[in-house]
């Protein structure tokens, strides 16, 4: 894979597959298959990169291996739930092939380091480095104005959502929809 990455990416290509099914059928074998593995990811640029060198680009304040799902990277990668991470530049994993989201609960983590899917409704993110004087300076919709605009989402959607509240992440999306903490696995919906 170091050797000849031109030729790994096309052995990925064809054979990835089924090292992700390896993982599911044999999990114990995850430590030793892991660090074949490629995704693209939101600083790739269309490239595909390992675990290995995630953890290395990522920050010291960095406590988990962000990852999203979805059907393809282009998709993927205009998903609000990515606002936080771009805002932050921190990198998320894209998670496209139907398999990584059958394996993703028994994948837990990486070298110690946790897989987190990013559409948790209640994330935790290192804080960027202009967040903490933005917090003061930034407007916020008055408390009764938002109580209003969250009543008026309820009776729209109905028991189409279970919960509309406000996010403690998003920048630039006006909404994003998480799936239920109790969900077992977000990505199978």
């Amino acid at each position: 894979a170091e050797d000849d990455p031109e030729k790994y990416k096309q052995f990925w290509g064809e054979y990835g597959r089924y090292f992700k099914e390896g993982t599911a059928i044999d999990p114990t074998a995850k430590d030793d298959v892991l660090p074949f593995f490629r995704y693209h990811t939101s600083k790739s640029a269309g490239e595909l990169t390992s675990l290995d060198a995630y953890l290395e680009r990522k920050p010291d304040t960095q406590t988990e291996i962000y990852y999203v799902t979805g059907d393809s990277v282009s998709s993927v990668a205009n998903s609000p739930h990515l606002d936080p991470f771009k805002e932050r530049d921190l990198e998320v994993l894209y998670w496209v092939d139907p398999l990584d989201v059958l394996i993703a609960p028994g994948l837990m983590e990486y070298k110690e380091t946790p897989f987190k899917n990013i559409d948790d409704a209640d994330i935790e993110l290192p804080e960027s480095e202009d967040e903490a004087e933005e917090e003061t300076s930034e407007a916020t919709l008055p408390e009764k104005e938002f109580n209003q605009f969250v009543g008026r989402c309820v009776t729209t959607l109905g028991d189409k959502v279970i919960e509309v509240r406000a996010s403690k992440v998003l920048k630039n999306s006006p909404v994003r929809l998480v799936a239920p903490a109790d969900a077992q696995n977000n990505g199978m919906d």
